[in-house]
């Protein structure tokens, strides 16, 4: 009988052993289709719509995630990360969020402000006295700009909400683009060298006046940096990414790890997939460039999954509570209201929130965002979901796969 107990004993461990192995790998429960109101169907069908688009040849590999009431539904994992290798997209595939990045931003922003360090309506000069004196591009060429003072102040609000009169060097050609080129922001050495290169230039339109998405997501981890008084990594990584044990998220990519980056891809002169380089400075190696808070973090799905489950939460997620419950409400609600819309960003079913787009329906009152190559997450604490659809290619969604990855992820919840 003492045998028989220590032979039960010792599979006891080993299954309690398994079970942590197995916790530890999870970022979330996981749980059966029908337990968490969701459809084994519908769920084929959305694996229907991605593993089709592999075979068309759009996309060489995604990752997919659906979670709801807090545990996972559905983790799939289809094609290659590296189209020369033919190296397996896996679930711990680590990945570019580029301009993900700027709703993990957003909330480092949110925490100061609960903090009562900063405020909403602060004006951006208070912190970066590089923006003291901006002014508004009214006409000429790049190399002969004609400019006037601008008549309000940029404010933390307005560059949460692209709404500063900022811009990007990526969208339509311009005078502006061109000297946004010139100012090659995305090599600067630090964060320090790309706020003084940035203040250099025109704005694009008066502060507060017109959404134009922008920069402004990586003034704020200036702000972040002046005012918590260490760099703005570590501070990610103290007030969100440890918390949340998002342990494969930052601004780089160890060595031991660069094995499981994805390889960004896109269709050659033959349409066939081929790799491609990283676009705006987004390096996977210590020491190059700067912590972009806009478009630099690399993250894995199981990461952003917990990362995403804490808006979900109300701000918590397992006992550690990162936002209040109203601070995370607010991210629902459209920060555009009142001014013209932004036709070439949104459908009329969208706006912008203090952290990303907005769906404008009442009932969903989802909101979320996209990266550069071709990733989305959609937030809906009224579902419960989190939904997560990563790619690595280029350009963005070109084959337009959101729009039937979100119907798919939406028909099957019950």
């Amino acid at each position: 009988m003492r045998r028989v107990r220590s032979v039960l004993a010792c599979v006891a461990s080993v299954l309690g052993h398994a079970l942590l192995v197995a916790a530890a790998r999870s970022p979330l429960p996981e749980a059966a289709p029908a337990d968490v109101r969701v459809s084994a169907d519908g769920l084929d069908r959305l694996h229907a719509v991605l593993r089709d688009s592999i075979a068309r040849g759009e996309h060489a590999g995604f990752v997919s995630v659906l979670a709801r009431d807090g545990r996972i539904v559905d983790w799939q994992t289809y094609g290659v990360r590296d189209v020369a290798t033919g190296a397996p997209m896996e679930r711990d595939t680590i990945l570019r969020l580029y301009s993900m990045s700027k709703v993990i931003t957003a909330v480092g922003v949110l925490c100061l402000v609960e903090d009562g360090r900063i405020s909403l309506d602060d004006p951006l000069a208070k912190f970066l006295p590089e923006f003291a004196a901006p002014r508004v591009l009214t006409g000429g060429t790049a190399d002969a700009p004609q400019l006037r003072p601008a008549q309000r102040a940029i404010t933390i609000r307005h560059l949460l909400t692209h709404t500063g009169g900022l811009s990007y060097d990526i969208l339509e050609p311009s005078p502006l683009t061109e000297l946004y080129q010139r100012a090659d922001l995305w090599n600067s050495p630090s964060l320090a060298e790309f706020v003084r290169r940035a203040a250099t230039l025109p704005l694009k339109t008066e502060p507060g006046t017109e959404f134009n998405y922008s920069i402004g997501l990586d003034l704020l981890g200036a702000v972040i940096e002046r005012v918590s008084g260490t760099d703005f990594e570590s501070f990610l990584r103290q007030r969100i990414f440890r918390p949340l044990r998002m342990t494969d998220t930052g601004f780089d990519v160890p060595a031991k790890n660069r094995g499981r980056l994805a390889v960004l891809s896109k269709h050659g002169p033959a349409g066939k997939l081929v790799a491609t380089d990283p676009i705006i400075g987004a390096y996977a190696e210590p020491g190059r460039g700067f912590a972009s808070g806009g478009a630099g973090l690399f993250s894995t799905a199981g990461d952003y999954l917990r990362f995403a489950q804490m808006l979900v939460n109300g701000g918590e997620l397992e006992g550690v509570r990162i936002l209040k419950m109203e601070t995370v409400a607010r991210l629902a609600v459209n920060e555009l209201a009142g001014l013209p819309r932004p036709t070439h960003q949104f459908s009329d079913r969208h706006g912008w929130g203090l952290a990303g787009e907005v769906e404008l329906d009442p009932a969903t009152a989802a909101f979320g965002w996209c990266g550069a190559a071709t990733t989305y997450v959609r937030i809906c604490p009224r579902e419960g979901t989190v939904a997560l659809l990563f790619a690595q290619h280029l350009p963005f969604n070109e084959h337009a796969i959101f729009a039937p990855f979100v119907a798919a992820t939406r028909a099957a919840l019950k």
